[in-house]
């Protein structure tokens, strides 16, 4: 019974996403995640077989040892020959006392890049921590396992290098064909007795950083090789996506020796290099443009080895062709609507929206965004449902549990004032979230550069469009000091809703006449009026939570407000208005 009630937990474990955190709950939990047999089906479900042990070693000295590695041979995972020689590149660590030294001499002469490059060498690789003993443990499986009568191991090989030359790589598209088939035989005793297997693709949970600002145009870091985190990159997997799209039947080689992820690591890669070859950037001479029955039938041929045609991939491959969607954008779109003809078209607009605002996306037009919207005409109901869901998710209320930078990217914001007010309206409050935010020196400190000009300037254009603010914004606006931020709201945005004259030098022109008061069944004055007395009753309180400038501009305008306006009545029809909601 006891036995049972173990088995039970290992299979609660192992679909646990975080078992650290049910280790932590007690005893039994903890003692169950030491367990090597419990790791090792944890590693299955979550990573599957040919990445399993590429995880096990990412995972560390906590995670990995010896009986784990057992276990893990016992599954049949299997060891390839580019493992072993990825783990001879990785292990072992630097000399950090030494790497300091360079720096130090090297100042002055060393430019501020190659200074960040051996900085970077301090930091711990992927497999530079193994244990000795599960180091050489699976050093002698590998060899055991690979090793061949009539050949010795090249452990100082690079088999990623040899299959890019093999797949004829160095050579243009039109060519590699007939080169691939010569080296076929070679390809294939490289997968199946080899067991090459690319390592997996870097998830964008490691790539995003909750405080970074992902869609702000920062010159990407150059990708290095072997990649210091142990994930493939983007340009190795490249490699392989591009001799998929060469000789199609690698796929069903890799799915031989039981690595049935290839379709999914390179998914993204083989679809699009799929249509750029039908599309081409700069077309031959005697090229045609392929009719939507070609597309399909080429997409078709791929999806039936696994690929798949997902909402990332429509809109990644619109983008890449942003510039040529006029010519090609409907053959395109008439491609993918087939393919994917049984889903609804509002089900379908909600997805392609939400995917062409990911903040990462970092949208410099508004081609793709027009395009879109051209081919769905609920496009604002779902622009505003995408919007809100993505507000929701990232708790924009609360400063300190999101990220510290716009939620969308700018040209998002500024696409959505072209659309109906009331989205812009639910933007405008992101955006004036984080513009007070930035506005304390010490708050401001903690972004880059990018990231504050690109919220002041948002900020700015939402306030040229005349967004409006709503009373709640009062609370976040008593904190304010930048005069950026205050004067538009007591110059321009106040006095136009108590419609009152605007200043001469205000950049908005004044379009009503001053002293004619608002009817109180506005829906608009009763909640301001009531907000407005409740910031001047905390300032004559003297509780210190508004600003220097905000109290000044504050008392200024409430000034205005009883000289120009007939504020008393305000006051008294605001009373009968609460006698009203309480009766």
């Amino acid at each position: 019974m006891q036995h049972f009630e173990y088995e039970i937990k290992i299979n609660i474990f192992k679909y646990v996403e975080f078992p650290l955190n049910l280790a932590l709950t007690c005893r039994r939990w903890s003692s169950i995640s030491k367990d090597a047999y419990a790791k090792t089906e944890w590693l299955l479900v979550h990573y599957a077989k040919c990445h399993a042990l590429f995880h096990a070693v990412r995972l560390g000295p906590t995670f990995i040892d010896i009986p784990v590695c057992q276990t893990l041979i016992t599954r049949k995972v299997p060891i390839s020959r580019y493992f072993i020689q990825r783990l001879l590149m990785h292990f072992g660590k630097y000399d950090q006392k030494l790497i300091e030294l360079k720096i130090e001499h090297n100042v002055g002469q060393l430019d501020a890049d190659r200074i960040r490059a051996f900085q970077q060498k301090i930091k711990s690789p992927w497999a530079s921590n193994l244990p000795i003993f599960v180091f050489t443990y699976l050093l002698d499986e590998g060899y055991r396992q690979l090793a061949n009568v009539n050949e010795t191991l090249p452990s100082k090989g690079n088999d990623m290098e040899l299959f890019h030359f093999l797949s004829a790589g160095p050579h243009v598209i039109n060519y590699a064909p007939g080169m691939l088939r010569k080296n076929l035989k070679d390809i294939e005793d490289l997968i199946l007795n080899k067991r090459f297997i690319p390592f997996p693709p870097r998830p964008k949970a490691f790539q995003l950083d909750l405080n970074s600002d992902p869609h702000i145009h920062q010159q990407s870091a150059p990708e290095e090789y072997p990649s210091k985190d142990g994930f493939e990159n983007n340009r190795q997997l490249n490699v392989i996506a591009r001799g998929i799209l060469i000789h199609s039947d690698l796929v069903n080689l890799w799915k031989k020796i039981g690595y049935h992820e290839i379709c999914n690591d390179v998914n993204d890669l083989v679809m699009q290099g799929a249509l750029l070859i039908l599309f081409p950037p700069t077309p031959a001479s005697d090229w045609s443009c392929p009719n939507t029955e070609q597309v399909i039938s080429r997409l078709a041929e791929l999806i039936s080895l696994g690929f798949k045609l997902q909402d990332n991939v429509i809109i990644d491959s619109l983008h890449m062709f942003e510039h040529r969607l006029d010519d090609i954008g409907n053959i395109l779109w008439d491609a993918f609507l087939t393919i994917r003809s049984g889903e609804l078209p509002f089900l379908l607009a909600l997805k392609f929206f939400r995917e062409a605002f990911k903040p990462e996306r970092n949208l410099k037009k508004d081609d793709l965004l027009n395009f879109l919207k051209s081919k769905f005409e609920s496009h604002e109901q779902v622009i505003k449902q995408v919007i809100k869901q993505y507000f929701i998710e990232e708790k924009m209320s609360d400063i300190t549990l999101r990220r510290k930078s716009l939620i969308l990217s700018p040209k998002v914001y500024q696409y959505v004032l072209s659309l109906d007010s009331e989205i812009a309206t639910i933007c405008f409050e992101d955006i004036l979230i984080l513009r007070i935010y930035i506005d304390n020196l010490r708050n401001s400190e903690e972004m880059s550069t990018c990231t504050r000009d690109s919220i002041i300037s948002v900020f700015d254009s939402y306030i040229r469009a005349k967004v409006p603010f709503k009373p709640k914004y009062l609370d976040l606006l008593k904190k304010a000091i930048s005069l950026e931020i205050i004067k538009p709201f007591f110059e321009v945005f106040l006095p136009t809703v108590f419609e009152m004259k605007l200043k001469p030098n205000s950049k908005i022109s004044k379009s009503r006449k001053p002293n004619k008061r608002k009817n109180l069944t506005d829906d608009l004055v009763i909640p301001w009026v009531k907000k407005l007395e409740e910031i001047d009753s905390l300032n004559r309180r003297n509780h210190g939570e508004l600003s220097i400038n905000f109290k000044e501009y504050l008392m200024i305008f409430y000034n205005r407000l009883r000289s120009e306006t007939s504020y008393p009545s305000y006051h008294t029809d605001l009373n009968q208005h609460k006698k009203h909601t309480k009766i």
